[in-house]
C-alpha cells in the first residue's frame, strides 16, 4: 500500500467518524427533545439495578387514547364532516397498539389542525429536525397535551428512525 493510498483511507475513516458525529449530535437533539429535563432519561444515570425494576406505567389502551381525543374534539366545537373524518380512521381502532395507534391519533389530529397537518407532512417528507422544531404548533401554550404529547412524540420517532436508518 503506497503512502498516498494510506491518505485516501484515512480520510475517508475520518469522514466516516464526521458523518457518524453528525448523526450522533442529531440523535442527542431527539433524545432531548422527548424526554426533557429530568424526565425518563435522569433514569439512565442510576445503577443497573434502577433499570431491572418494572416500569411505573403503561402504554395506554386505545379506549384511554380515544377518549382523550374524543374530550378534545368535543372542546374545540368540531363540526359533524370532520368528525366523521375522524371516525373512519378509529374504523379499525380497536387491533392498533403501538405505533399504529400513535399514527392513528396524529392523523386525527392532522384532520382538525392544520399546522398539525403541515408538521406530519413535513416530518413524513424527512424535514430537518430544525424545520420540525419551528412548527408554531410548539409555541401554542393552550395546545392541551393529549394533542403536544403526541405530536412531539410522532416527530421523535419520525427523526430517530431517519437517523436509525441513515447508520444501518
Amino acid at each position: 500500500m503506497t503512502r498516498r493510498d494510506n491518505q485516501r483511507q484515512t480520510m475517508c475513516c475520518a469522514e466516516r467518524v464526521a458523518v457518524r458525529n453528525r448523526w450522533l449530535g442529531r440523535l442527542v437533539v431527539v433524545a432531548l427533545l422527548t424526554v426533557g429535563s429530568g424526565g425518563p432519561g435522569a433514569a439512565v444515570t442510576r445503577g443497573d439495578e434502577e433499570l431491572e425494576k418494572r416500569s411505573s406505567w403503561s402504554p395506554p389502551s386505545v379506549a384511554q387514547v380515544r377518549g382523550e381525543l374524543e374530550q378534545w374534539l368535543t372542546s374545540r366545537k368540531v363540526d359533524d364532516p370532520t368528525r366523521q373524518r375522524v371516525a373512519a380512521l378509529w374504523a379499525r381502532a380497536e387491533s392498533l397498539e403501538g405505533p399504529e395507534l400513535l399514527d392513528c391519533v396524529v392523523d386525527s389530529i392532522a384532520v382538525v389542525l392544520p399546522a398539525a397537518a403541515e408538521l406530519v407532512a413535513a416530518a413524513q417528507q424527512e424535514a430537518g429536525p430544525e424545520t420540525l422544531l419551528k412548527s408554531p404548533l410548539w409555541a401554542d401554550a393552550g395546545l392541551p397535551s393529549v394533542v403536544r404529547d403526541n405530536l412531539r412524540l410522532y416527530v421523535a420517532r419520525r427523526l430517530t428512525q431517519r437517523l436509525w436508518d441513515a447508520a444501518g
